[in-house]
């Protein structure tokens, strides 16, 4: 992968890899001073095309982020085999890393535990759901700041093929209880950052080591314990706050980061710091509490499921504790289910019948049934009152009414009821999202007001709503550009390739301008005038330099040396022509012939030059476009004959061991052999002026 290039930057280091690619720094081909973060996707995932077409809806919402808790998302690129996401570069570590030297201060945590917070509330307000917070997300770079990472990835990989892979068994640990029942809310970002808190004070994850079946069961069942069995000098406020953000009910949580963070300021400040038992979480009204040890110990033997989104825990399996508590017994953990909400056994699932010895069996059988054996359905099922919950997310992306919250919603139920109103919705939030995208387009070009800026934009929306006044203000642009420098004629010319040796540049498919004919004495003086540019020699008294003779104002510009041609080239917005760009025009487009109008050898009928008498028998210049039969097929004229041009480039010369200036063309003094396109020169530094030098431009 090093050295292979992405979009504009090329590949130089590696910065880590993780479930879905691999980072790398990317330095930028033209400046070398801009670096950014390459991600590249892994092939297992972005050969999945719904993985793919989901990714490009989740960039569209995170070009939106713009937070100090965000890391910026650039860039989003896709073509030839590459999947890659272009990311702000960022300097120290994640948390992960950071976990590696053990628990953190408690300011620490509380400082980074606000940042966190403050990015997600950001991102929550935007309709973005992180869906994989944990530590290896989580950036603390050098300068302090804390940055969250990887948004987008996770929601992209739902239900795609790099899910049914085995990729989520690495954010398990983090995972809240509701989205084992495909219900994912900014609370379940806020369950993430509580386990992630409780990490950072404990110096080791909360959940247990172990398969699926530990997780899950721990998650629904176990729950947090009080960090302070771990981290005795956590104050008091801190564990409840890191309780309440991390509590299995998703009730008793924050509903999302801006509730989170402010809970966490509004506890923060001049609260005792003693040490001392965790209140518990309210358990909900209508609830009864059945130990977990017991639900599990009460589960009978059964075959492995097969209902998708289920999982299977062998009979008599009891779901371990997190870790061995330390310090005064800790209270059983138990399991809140609502009264009534637990359907009948025979109904759902066909469970072999309890010993005779167990009187409650049934009931804790049935309970074990929702909590192992039916995440996906049970579980759903039995907490939330199907249609209220359907309208309710309806009226969700109704209220947010953005493009990111409708194509989540869509995601998210497939079949929902009032499915033909969320897509109407959707295309009208998008129509909306297009017509301020384009006004925002317009008064961006419309306050540059410059000639290139209106043509970019007329190339990049030829259909505008308003592209009569876009083209209405490029003629305007170009009139008063026309005023202030004389330059009217730009002749376009294709784009291709071609090469010159010896430091002359290339050309790679650009098309690009080039001035119809050389700069006049006129338009060079209109530069004079406005002070930005000096006079040529002082050659009034020779007939050959042409500034300071009446009747030469059209003839071309000579006796300047190259400084003072890029000095008006900056002044008028152009630019001198790269000798690949010149040679390329002079063979009117890349073609092989001898001369810009073909193979026809010049004469003075052809160019203005030496042969027949120099300067065609004038002996010197003669107006520009003189001769329009040796123009190029692009109609440009002069290219060779009448004087040489400043390129912009230079080359070494072996022969004295020095750069050189290039000029290319042949003079009104050349003869045919020195006026063929491929002939070139070039003199020592930039200063030498000659009355056969003169110059065009290119833009």
């Amino acid at each position: 992968m090093q050295g292979q290039q992405v979009s504009h930057y090329r590949l130089t280091d590696k910065l880590g890899a993780g479930t879905y690619g691999e980072v790398w720094k990317g330095v930028h081909v033209d400046r070398s001073n801009f670096t950014v973060a390459v991600k590249l996707i892994a092939p297992q995932v972005r050969e999945d095309p719904a993985f793919l077409e989901a990714l490009e809806r989740e960039c569209v919402a995170l070009d939106r982020l713009d937070h100090p808790s965000i890391v910026r998302f650039r860039e989003l690129v896709v073509r030839e085999g590459t999947v890659a996401m272009v990311l702000e570069l960022l300097e120290g570590a994640d948390l992960e890393a950071l976990l590696a030297a053990g628990p953190q201060p408690v300011d620490e945590v509380v400082r980074i535990l606000d940042k966190v917070l403050d990015g997600l509330a950001y991102a929550h307000s935007e309709g973005v759901i992180h869906r994989d917070i944990k530590p290896g997300n989580i950036f603390r770079c050098s300068n302090g700041r804390v940055k969250l990472m990887d948004f987008g990835i996770a929601r992209a990989a739902d239900g795609t093929q790099a899910t049914q892979t085995g990729t989520l068994k690495g954010t398990l640990d983090y995972m809240a209880p509701e989205r084992f029942a495909n219900q994912t809310t900014p609370a379940s970002d806020v369950y993430a950052v509580g386990l992630v808190a409780w990490e950072l004070l404990a110096g080791r994850r909360a959940a247990p080591a172990g398969e699926l079946a530990a997780k899950l069961g721990w998650h629904m069942g176990v729950g947090l314990p009080d960090v302070r069995t771990q981290r005795p000098d956590c104050p008091v406020w801190l564990a409840e706050v890191v309780a309440t953000l991390g509590s299995k009910d998703v009730a008793a949580r924050p509903a999302d980061g801006a509730a989170a963070l402010a809970l966490l300021r509004s506890r923060s400040g001049g609260v005792d710091s003693s040490t001392g038992p965790v209140t518990p979480a309210p358990v909900a009204p209508g609830t009864v509490s059945l130990s977990a040890a017991a639900v599990a110990a009460s589960l009978p033997p059964a075959a492995p499921s097969t209902v998708p989104g289920t999982v299977s825990l062998p009979a008599g399996a009891s779901v371990p504790p997190s870790a061995p508590p330390t310090g005064p017994t800790p209270t059983p953990q138990t399991v809140a289910v609502p009264a009534g909400s637990l359907p009948p056994v025979a109904s759902e699932v066909d469970l072999p019948e309890p010993e005779p010895s167990s009187g409650n069996g049934k009931v804790l059988g049935a309970v074990a049934a929702v909590l192992v054996l039916g995440v996906g359905g049970w579980f759903a099922k039995g907490e939330l009152d199907r249609r209220a919950a359907l309208e309710a997310a309806y009226q969700s992306a109704v209220s947010a009414d953005s493009i990111s919250d409708w194509q989540a919603f869509l995601l998210d139920y497939p079949a929902h009821p009032r499915r033909v109103e969320a897509e109407a919705a959707l295309e009208a939030a998008q129509e909306a999202a297009l017509e301020a995208e384009l006004e925002a387009a317009y008064q961006e070009v419309a306050m540059a007001g410059s000639i290139a800026d209106w043509q970019a934009f007329l190339a990049d929306y030829p259909e505008h709503p308003r592209k009569g006044e876009a083209e209405a203000a490029l003629s305007k642009s170009i009139e008063a550009e026309h005023a202030r420098t004389g330059i009217a004629d730009w002749m376009s010319i294709p784009g291709g390739s071609m090469s010159i040796p010896g430091g002359g540049g290339s050309l790679h498919g650009d098309s690009f301008e080039l001035m119809k004919s050389e700069v006049t004495v006129s338009q060079y003086r209109k530069c004079v005038d406005a002070g930005k540019c000096t006079e040529p020699d002082d050659k009034s008294d020779s007939k050959y330099c042409n500034w300071g003779h009446s009747g030469r104002e059209k003839h071309p510009i000579n006796c300047v040396d190259w400084n003072q041609a890029t000095t008006f080239a900056a002044w008028a917005g152009g630019r001198l022509p790269t000798e690949a760009e010149w040679e390329y025009a002079a063979r009117s487009g890349g073609q092989s012939q001898t001369y810009p109008w073909g193979y026809e050898e010049a004469t003075c009928s052809l160019a203005v030059m030496g042969d027949g008498g120099v300067g065609c028998g004038e002996g010197r210049t003669w107006p520009v476009c003189s001769k329009p039969g040796g123009n190029s097929t692009q109609d440009v004229c002069d290219l060779v004959g009448n004087v040489w041009e400043w390129v912009q480039h230079s080359y070494y010369d072996t022969r004295y061991d020095q750069d050189s200036r290039v000029f290319r063309g042949g003079g009104w003094n050349s003869s045919a052999g020195y006026l063929t396109v491929r002939r070139r020169r070039g003199i020592s530094g930039s200063s030498h002026r000659s009355a056969y030098l003169g110059f065009r431009l290119a833009r």
